[in-house]
């Protein structure tokens, strides 16, 4: 009795799997008309959308929580200086400010 081979299964070669990459997109103005880059108003929003809408004002974002925005440094309508930090502070409970 033959014994019969257990060959390998071949086909084209495996891509290597890089990880997953994700880039928030705004729609929202960066600067006023007036040409000062202010604090949007995050209150009540979910962290996605917080970071969206600070995405285009090039903020350094520190957060405190999970949930909805709850607190924000600076203040809505703030002006906003070069290397400003926006301090979000978020709930669960969805209250606003």
């Amino acid at each position: 009795m033959g014994q019969r081979g257990g060959g390998a299964v071949t086909g084209p070669p495996a891509e290597p799997v890089s990880p997953a990459r994700m880039r928030l997109v705004s729609t929202a103005e960066a600067a006023q008309p007036d040409g000062a880059r202010r604090m949007p108003d995050l209150g009540g929003k979910t962290l996605r959308q917080a970071l969206e809408a600070l995405e285009p004002l090039r903020v350094e974002v520190r957060l405190a929580g999970q949930g909805r925005v709850f607190r924000q440094v600076p203040a809505a309508g703030d002006p906003l200086e070069p290397g400003a930090v926006a301090r979000l502070t978020l709930t669960a409970s969805g209250g606003t400010r």
